[in-house]
């Protein structure tokens, strides 16, 4: 297009010597803008791309597994940015025979038993695949640390595991025992930085602001604040609000409520917090294992601004109190609010406006604990009472919602099913394409056993991989 282009120029020139010279600048404007638009567009197509993350994660066997179950075979090819996935396993279906060797046996006469052999299954699309051997510190280095420079810049970051009950997706995001989990891990590192911005800033102080809830059934729970009972609505733009139960104040005034928001200003501290939310969850006998988390949940680490969180909750309080003696028709003390409340909320402005001049204000980094799904053949232990069954069909229905948001975002549908359960709903803005970055950390069992329920969260998994490659 170009030779074209330049040749048309020398044709019509109406003077040789300068017409060559000026066609050599035109030729080489061309070329560095369509070298520009090249690189332009590479640049957009990675950036769509650079939203979602799909990990997996195998566990090793558990002390019961060892010497009863046969591992499954594993094997990943290492493509540059990405991994292809390989799993080999025992089928418990008879594999069918060639149609010439069955002509064969039948005109011999030959009885053939049903072949047991190895069955394979292929994915693609995986950004990295953990084996037994990397423990939660590689893991953190590898899915989340790259994405900590963009908490920092004030935009969000989500970390959901998601696999069967019993697969590791606990230890991995909360730890067990000494070994930290990913939310530690990050802790520490938005504590280091923490101190250097609170260091080189004149504004107000900044600290890391930390909500844990989580939801049983269809309900949630504010786990830093006994466990009170909150309220998921979708707002007019199409994502979710929180809010919590009312509270009473001493002078007899109702506060709206808010899902409480630990401060701290160390890792140590927000360990503290996580630990005391991690001891109301909701927990129980499984299938697979005694301790098996019974809800989802969920770990809000956020940047905050000391004077915005003093002056919401001032406002909050006004609020209360003008709407209480308004309805109270107490005029003197709803004039001495009003005045109180003009007040806070001006301050509140002001704080909010000398918020902005700090980007790492506004930063967020969400842990998310899915429970795992579960079967009524998973594991020995087939005796459930019907509380537990319960349980498990919720858990299920909700994993299956969130499923079929994957299927329908996999097969580019126009209506994603997001308000079919309050899981989805919560999760709509960690799944959907949009400037935030998601890793979705796929935990799986590798023994034979549990083959059925790996291969299902593979493939489900490896749904949201290749969409990310067709984006």
């Amino acid at each position: 297009m170009i030779n074209n282009t330049l040749n048309e120029i020398k044709n019509n020139a109406p003077c040789a010597p300068k017409t060559k010279l000026d066609c050599e600048s035109i030729s080489n404007q061309m070329e560095v803008e369509t070298e520009e638009q090249r690189c332009s567009t590479d640049k957009k197509v990675a950036s769509v791309g650079d939203n979602m993350q799909v990990d997996v994660r195998f566990r090793p066997l558990l002390g019961e597994e060892v010497g009863s179950h046969k591992p499954i075979e594993i094997g990943k090819k290492d493509l540059g940015e990405r991994f292809d996935l390989s799993i080999g396993y025992e089928s418990n279906r008879p594999v069918r025979r060639s149609m010439k060797e069955m002509l064969r046996a039948k005109r011999k006469g030959i009885k053939l038993e049903p072949l047991s052999g190895l069955m394979k299954w292929k994915g693609a699309g995986f950004s990295n695949v953990f084996s037994e051997e990397n423990d939660n510190l590689s893991v953190y280095q590898r899915s989340v640390e790259p994405h900590m420079n963009h908490i920092f810049n004030g935009k969000i970051v989500n970390c959901f595991a998601y696999g069967q009950t019993g697969s590791g997706k606990t230890h991995t995001q909360l730890g067990y025992d000494k070994e930290k989990g990913l939310f530690a891990l990050a802790a520490q590192d938005m504590e280091k930085h923490l101190a250097k911005v609170n260091e080189e800033s004149r504004g107000p102080e900044v600290i890391i602001g930390v909500q844990m809830f989580e939801m049983h059934y269809k309900k949630a729970y504010d786990l830093l604040d006994g466990r009170k009972e909150c309220f998921i609505r979708e707002n007019e733009s199409g994502y979710v609000d929180y809010s919590c139960q009312v509270r009473q104040e001493a002078e007899g005034f109702y506060v709206p409520g808010t899902i409480k928001i630990a401060e701290c200003r160390t890792a140590a501290e927000v360990e503290a917090a996580v630990k005391a939310g991690a001891d109301m969850r909701r927990v129980g006998v499984s299938n697979v294992h005694e301790q098996s988390s019974r809800s989802h949940a969920f770990i809000v680490m956020s940047l905050r601004s000391k004077r915005v969180l003093e002056a919401e909750e001032r406002v909050r309080i006004c609020d209360g109190a003008v709407a209480y003696y308004d309805h109270k028709s107490i005029v003197a003390m709803r004039n001495k609010w009003r005045k109180q409340w003009t007040k806070a909320t001006k301050e509140l402005r002001e704080a909010r406006k000398e918020a902005k001049m700090n980007k790492a204000i506004g930063g967020k980094l969400i842990f998310v604990d899915l429970a795992g799904s579960e079967y009524g053949f998973d594991g020995e232990n087939k005796t459930q009472t019907p509380e537990e069954k319960r349980e498990a069909r919720a858990i299920n229905y909700s994993l299956m919602s969130l499923n079929e948001c994957f299927r329908a975002q996999h097969e580019g549908a126009k209506r994603i099913p997001y308000r079919q359960s309050p899981l989805t709903m919560v999760m709509k803005e960690f799944i959907e394409p949009t400037d935030s970055r998601t890793v979705m950390l796929v935990a799986c069992s590798p023994s034979q056993q549990h083959v059925s329920r790996t291969l299902a969260t593979l493939r489900y998994a490896n749904l949201v991989a290749k969409r990310d490659l067709h984006e």
